[in-house]
């Protein structure tokens, strides 16, 4: 049986995250809102897509996972 990856507690963690710095963005002041806030943003993609492509898919998942740890050393 394959899961979703929306099961996959990385998954709804990455996207947790990635919900909560949206919402302390909107009260950035203007300027960090637009440089801060953009790369933040763009970090928690980032982390969420890695997730992805690490969710359970039935193949070796501890590689996966040790992909997504060393993604961004």
């Amino acid at each position: 049986m394959v899961r979703q990856p929306h099961y996959f507690p990385f998954w709804r963690d990455a996207n947790r995250l990635l919900l909560a710095i949206d919402q302390a963005v909107r009260d950035l002041p203007r300027y960090h809102k637009y440089t801060l806030g953009t790369d933040l943003r763009r970090q928690a993609m980032t982390i969420c897509q890695l997730v992805r492509r690490t969710a359970p898919r039935g193949d070796d998942q501890s590689a996966r996972v040790m992909r997504l740890v060393e993604a961004d050393r």
